[in-house]
């Protein structure tokens, strides 16, 4: 018996010793991967800067229960110059129980469920109606973290779609009534990123208007719940004007000028200011663009020459005839502030002149005109004060009015 002990026991200590050799191995691996890999769950691009914040990135609290996202689209859209108000935006935005076509629902009921229940929309319709408005907005999915930084080293605000406060959430698939499954979640909320750090990032809250910091991976972990999407681009740059005369003066575009006005107050015709300056259809002023005058002898300048894309507008006329008169045609997808925008006007003033009364619907066909030679006679305080209607009397114009055979591209804008 004790020699079997003697034979069994040394191989019983063999295979122990080749077992902790295998161990001892295999945790030597693990910890030259750990040692190889980053600290952080995600890769991070070391030609971008460690830190940066957009610091003139400004917001307001939205004005309804819903319209985060239609608060944080205007709020981009200011920084890029562009005035647009949260109401105009909000009802202007299509309406569908599919998130990633329209508006699911009302904006003004209780926040925290999904579709079909009043949930708000996506990224897609939101970049889409930037767009309309003259920017140059993309809706995005799948970011990483080094193109948000990309976005904001450029000094490019980014909105995100998150999760609540940058809570934790679970997405759930939906299926629209058109057949596609969209991703949800409840309390799905847009803030927009203005600013980070190694450890942080820097929002602007659509809901309070404030700016906040919250920890980078909770953030992380928030925007990754419906697929870390968000709305991404820019304002639209314009090439300086190439000749520029000594004689001639300058001005500063102001927020509410336009086309026609300009060329009122300054004693010429608008088609002298485009030729002068080189600016394409439609005509697109901005707050703090450098505009030049023209001279005693500018306005025989020749008319900016016609190119078959602005064939497909009837906006400013280049024909050489009455420079003061405008005739648009309407198109589907057209609504009023669009059309006032494309064509350099106040949508206010493209109402009251050609008598449109809330809801300010338009149809195709309609021939929408202008004249800064002539003053409407209609009282401005009328079209302002339908304003104070209550969102149910809107949407029932809306619906009720959508029914009617010919009118399914009508869009209503409200106008504050």
């Amino acid at each position: 018996m004790g020699f079997t002990c003697m034979v069994f026991t040394p191989l019983i200590n063999e295979e122990r010793r080749d077992w902790v050799g295998k161990c001892i191995a295999k945790i030597a691996v693990i910890i030259i991967f750990f040692l190889s890999s980053p600290l952080t769950a995600f890769a991070e691009d070391d030609s971008l800067p460690d830190e940066h914040t957009i610091s003139d990135f400004l917001g307001k609290a939205q004005s309804y229960s819903l319209s985060c996202e239609s608060r944080a689209a205007v709020d981009w859209a200011t920084f890029w110059g562009f005035e647009i108000t949260e109401s105009e935006f909000l009802f202007s935005l299509p309406s569908s129980d599919n998130p990633d076509v329209g508006f699911v629902g009302n904006p003004n009921d209780p926040w925290g469920f999904t579709p079909p229940r009043s949930y708000g929309v996506h990224a897609e319709p939101v970049a889409a109606l930037l767009r309309d408005y003259g920017l140059q907005a993309e809706a995005q999915r799948g970011l990483g973290w080094d193109d948000l930084r990309a976005e904001i080293a450029a000094n490019r605000p980014v909105i995100v779609w998150i999760i609540g406060q940058m809570w934790s959430g679970q997405a759930r698939e939906y299926t629209a009534s058109d057949g596609q499954v969209v991703l949800v979640a409840p309390y799905e909320h847009t803030m927009t990123l203005y600013g980070y750090t190694p450890q942080s990032i820097k929002v602007l809250d659509a809901y309070s208007g404030r700016k906040q910091t919250y920890n980078l991976e909770v953030f992380l972990n928030s925007w990754s719940i419906l697929g870390n999407m968000a709305v991404t681009g820019h304002g639209v740059t314009q090439e300086p004007a190439t000749e520029i005369v000594p004689e001639e003066e300058t001005y500063i575009v102001v927020q509410g000028d336009y086309l026609v006005l300009l060329a009122e107050r300054f004693k010429t015709g608008w088609k002298t200011l485009v030729a002068l300056n080189h600016l394409t259809y439609p005509y697109t002023l901005y707050p703090g663009q450098v505009l030049t005058l023209p001279s005693k002898s500018a306005d025989d300048l020749s008319e900016p020459e016609r190119t078959d894309q602005d064939d497909d507008h009837s906006g400013p006329p280049t024909d050489g005839s009455d420079l003061t008169q405008i005739a648009y045609t309407v198109k589907p997808g057209d609504h009023l502030s669009k059309v006032a925008y494309q064509l350099g006007l106040n949508w206010q003033q493209l109402a009251i002149y050609n008598n449109i009364p809330f809801p300010y619907i338009i149809y195709p066909g309609q021939i929408l005109r202008w004249s800064d030679s002539v003053e409407p006679q209609v009282d401005l305080e009328k079209v302002q004060d339908s304003s104070t209607l209550d969102f149910k009397r809107m949407r029932w114009y809306y619906r009720h009015f959508s029914t009617i055979p010919n009118f399914s591209w009508i869009r209503v804008t409200w106008p504050f």
